[in-house]
């Protein structure tokens, strides 16, 4: 299959490789620094490969294109869930270094 490709695909889908490699890179380095938009890009990456497995679903049902559906749809809304968690206060209206944990 891959013997079969023209020049063309061959560069696109190794520069599509190289972007996803170079995003998994960064979401790492940020996700090991601790930082806020390193959450949100590693939900922004789970979710958009939901509309690809969907499609998968729609050509071919199968009880593990499902699941891989609801796998990953679990994952995307405990990842919003635990980052939006994160953003709330310890006791409401008390924010900063003085709120009570």
């Amino acid at each position: 299959m891959l013997t079969h490709l023209s020049p063309q695909r061959a560069e696109l889908i190794a520069a599509a490789l190289f972007a996803y490699a170079a995003l998994f890179i960064v979401e790492g380095i940020g996700l090991s620094m601790q930082k806020e938009w390193a959450e949100w890009l590693t939900l922004i990456a789970t979710v958009s490969f939901i509309p690809f497995e969907v499609v998968e679903v729609i050509r071919r049902q199968t009880p593990v294109r499902w699941a891989v559906v609801a796998v990953n749809v679990a994952i995307a809304l405990y990842l919003l869930a635990r980052r939006l968690k994160k953003r709330r206060p310890a006791i409401s209206g008390l924010a900063g270094p003085f709120s009570i944990r």
